[in-house]
């Protein structure tokens, strides 16, 4: 028996089937595939009804989520906690619960800086908010962190960014500034906003406009902003973050208490795998960031390499693919052509670039890949000529 999930209605099953079934909630076949959260090295079944019957009592809970989300400061409460505990259970996190509710969120440091930046509705304190960010980059307390890889660093929550900012959370002497990502800035924002009652979500984008190249190259990090108004329905950048602009149409969504904890993990997961090499813990992450939020392309797109990474090329593959059709096009068509590539197939990695390439024709490192793929090939004037677009 095989299980399955629906990355367009999150149903999970189960069916003895060797090609992906229609999805039996909404009845699409497109974005069914193998649940590759709950498999391990391959299709595993239930060993526990009582783990069955301890997962739809959180379920059924799981309404208190969104009575969370829309508190004022008053933090995560013990039902959101627990059902992250829950589903962290996947990569065997579940001691993290607390912790990544509590990312976004405002304590003291994150209070104190909302006192010094006046009142006002959400827009005039995200405009002072990104002043006061600019003068604390002048004054050498942080940097932005480069798109095109995981930073080195932790992955800082709001009250830790709130702390740097305020000049709390003095660094080493002569050391470089901490660099803050997209999500970072994201996490700061949304608290400030929670602190003064504002309502709010962390985003997540794939597409801004007028770019003809993904905001994250990688893909896997992840590029990240706000939802603002009751229905979430308004995208505001990252204050801080330049170059963000806004969301294409369609290319952004609002995360949940679960989204926002996948990203931390997948932001994690990734500083793992690439700085430190160590895949058996960037798998955990991955994992764990999948069941939390299935709609997340970056943590399918890291699962699919750490999964490539661990020897599971046809399930990393299968992450891969997911990660695509979940939106992160150009991003999963680089992830998938580099994998192929190392598996020998030169062919196939040309025809993912190209079609990364269709869709974001300044993609810098789609270029360059596709220059790889012209040496592999034994084509070095057309890798040249890449090269140089």
């Amino acid at each position: 028996m095989t299980h399955w999930i629906c990355v367009h209605c999150d149903h999970r099953f189960e069916r003895d089937a060797e090609e992906a079934p229609d999805c039996p909630r909404c009845q699409r076949r497109d974005g069914v595939e193998r649940d590759t959260a709950r498999r391990g090295g391959g299709p595993q079944r239930s060993s526990s009804a009582a783990r069955w019957l301890a997962l739809a009592a959180v379920v059924a809970l799981g309404a208190g989520t969104w009575w969370w989300l829309g508190r004022g400061d008053g933090g995560p409460d013990d039902v959101a906690v627990a059902r992250l505990r829950e589903r962290l259970a996947v990569g065997g996190l579940q001691g993290r619960a607390e912790e990544l509710a509590r990312f976004a969120w405002p304590g003291e440091r994150v209070r104190e800086l909302v006192g010094r930046l006046g009142g006002g509705d959400a827009g005039r304190l995200l405009d002072a908010l990104a002043e006061r960010l600019k003068k604390a980059r002048e004054q050498g307390r942080w940097r932005p962190a480069p798109q095109h890889e995981p930073a080195t660093g932790p992955v800082r929550s709001a009250e830790q960014v709130a702390a740097l900012i305020l000049g709390a959370a003095a660094g080493e002497e002569g050391a470089e500034p901490p660099a803050l990502g997209s999500l970072e800035l994201s996490a700061l924002a949304l608290a400030v906003l929670r602190a003064a009652g504002e309502e709010g979500r962390l985003a997540q984008t794939w597409a801004l406009e007028g770019r003809r190249e993904p905001p994250d190259p990688t893909g896997v990090i992840g590029h990240y902003g706000l939802a603002l108004g009751p229905s979430a329905a308004v995208w505001r950048a990252a204050p801080g973050m330049a170059g963000s602009g806004a969301a294409a149409a369609g290319g952004w969504r609002a995360l949940d208490a679960s989204g926002e904890a996948a990203a931390v993990l997948t932001v994690e997961g990734a500083r793992r795998l690439v700085h430190e090499g160590d895949v058996e813990e960037a798998l955990k992450r991955a994992r764990a960031a999948v069941a939390l939020d299935p709609k997340s392309a970056p943590a399918r797109l890291l699962l699919g390499l750490a999964l490539v990474q661990s020897g599971d090329g046809r399930g990393g593959l299968e992450a891969i693919e997911a990660a695509r059709r979940l939106g992160q096009g150009p991003a999963a068509e680089l992830v998938a052509a580099t994998v192929l590539l190392a598996t020998g197939d030169a062919d196939g990695a040309a025809r993912a670039l190209g079609r990364a390439l269709e869709a974001a024709p300044d993609y810098a490192e789609a270029h360059a890949m596709l220059g790889a793929v012209h040496l592999a090939r034994g084509n070095a004037g057309e890798a040249e000529a890449e090269q140089a677009q």
